[in-house]
């Protein structure tokens, strides 16, 4: 052995080189292993990190659905309200954020009182006239002169009424001519009944659309037209509202039939789904759901709506409703849709006010809003930009081609 302790041998000497190879190559290993282990450590905590802020922002989001306002409006003062359960947090964040961008200018505030009656009302004029005694001067007992009139409006509400239309057909026996003497059958003629929706019924058009707006525009159930009927002295029962109704609308199936028709001729169809309650439904809870499926198309620049009922939510109604259609359906996301937009090859486009919705959630399970809050602003200079050309009243080619150029704000 040498005096640092190495091998003289020269055998010896690479015998120990090996080892000492070896030794390093299994370090190195080792190592490397660690540095694996150290890379998979971290991407863990990566992902509990995230899993940790996700799990923070839906606490959050709770609360504020729990405890805070419910509207979605967005207001400059929500930036700079204080959170309710981290308040040191919220002023830590506000301090280290970038500067805010330029705030949209807020509109001006609508002028207060009382909006004045439509110019096209009816008006029926009254003069309120001073008597003789309160025009006579005390002084010289002339009568003073007239120098104008003071002017003010009111509205005038007269009461609905209700009338019975009698029909009378005049009818016509035979002239004294020598054939009709000598006829064996009298030959009697009556004028033609004016065409009915329900011959034999004394429901009239008129009553007819007074019954059924009542139900479908202004929520006014058959009980409450009974009422109604009672206190104008006519008893009309819910039951015969109820099957002049059915009979209605299967006299207007044509009608219906072409209108949806026209709805699939246009280029864009809105769809929506929306729960309603049907008493003493055969085979189904008086609690249970059911819907009523609504379309909106356009033909010629005419809004067309039409309600279709339905016992259930599922995507064979939208299936059924989408048959022979091959253009655009806007939804709110429901996949219900998809099933309808993947056999008719449909173009699917989503709704702006569902995805602000998500923004809006996404704001507010955040500290400060993040992109969150500018994704909003934009879709809100995008709201102001639809309310002024909307103002505007123009064509529905010179809206959407002002709408993609981003006109200016005024």
């Amino acid at each position: 052995m040498s005096k640092i302790g190495l091998p003289e041998s020269p055998e010896e000497l690479k015998k120990l080189i090996k080892e000492l190879e070896k030794q390093n190559a299994n370090l190195r290993g080792k190592n490397k292993n660690l540095e694996g282990e150290n890379e998979n450590l971290q991407t863990d905590n990566k992902h509990l990190q995230n899993n940790n802020d996700r799990l923070k922002e839906r606490v959050l989001l709770l609360e504020r659905h729990i405890f805070a306002r419910k509207s979605e409006k967005w207001t400059v003062l929500d930036k700079h309200q204080m959170y309710l359960f981290d308040e040191a947090e919220a002023v830590i964040s506000d301090s280290n954020s970038e500067p805010e961008e330029t705030e949209i200018p807020k509109e001006k505030s609508k002028k207060r009182g009382r909006k004045p009656i439509p110019a096209d009302i009816p008006r029926e004029k009254v003069v309120h006239n001073l008597t003789i005694e309160e025009r006579t001067c005390s002084c010289c007992g002339k009568l003073r002169p007239i120098i104008g009139y003071e002017t003010s409006e009111e509205l005038e509400y007269i009461p609905a009424q209700i009338k019975a239309k009698v029909h009378e057909r005049e009818k016509c026996g035979p002239c004294n001519c020598a054939d009709s003497e000598n006829s064996e059958e009298v030959p009697i003629i009556t004028a033609k009944a004016p065409p009915r929706i329900m011959p034999g019924s004394i429901a009239s058009p008129s009553l007819l659309a007074f019954i059924i707006t009542g139900k479908y525009c202004d929520s006014l159930p058959f009980y409450r037209h009974e009422r109604i009927f009672k206190r104008l002295g006519v008893d009309i029962n819910r039951t015969n509202m109820c099957n002049w109704t059915i009979k209605t609308a299967l006299k207007c199936s044509d009608l219906i039939d072409l209108m949806r028709e026209k709805t699939r001729e246009g280029p864009l169809i809105n769809m929506d789904e929306t729960t309603v309650q049907v008493l003493k439904e055969s085979g189904k809870k008086v609690d249970s759901k059911s819907y009523m499926w609504v379309t909106v198309g356009s033909n010629s620049g005419n809004k067309i709506v039409l309600f279709n009922y339905s016992r259930t939510r599922k995507a064979e109604m939208a299936v059924k409703l989408l048959d022979g259609y091959g253009g655009s359906i806007q939804t709110d996301g429901y996949a219900g849709y998809n099933a309808a937009t993947r056999a008719y090859k449909l173009w699917h486009v989503a709704c702006l006010a569902h995805i602000r919705r998500k923004f809006v959630d996404a704001a507010k399970a955040t500290k400060n809003g993040g992109q969150a809050n500018k994704a909003i602003k934009y879709i809100r200079k995008l709201y102001i930009i639809e309310k002024e050309l909307r103002a505007m009243q123009l064509t529905a080619s010179e809206f959407n081609s002002n709408r993609q150029n981003n006109r200016p704000l005024k």
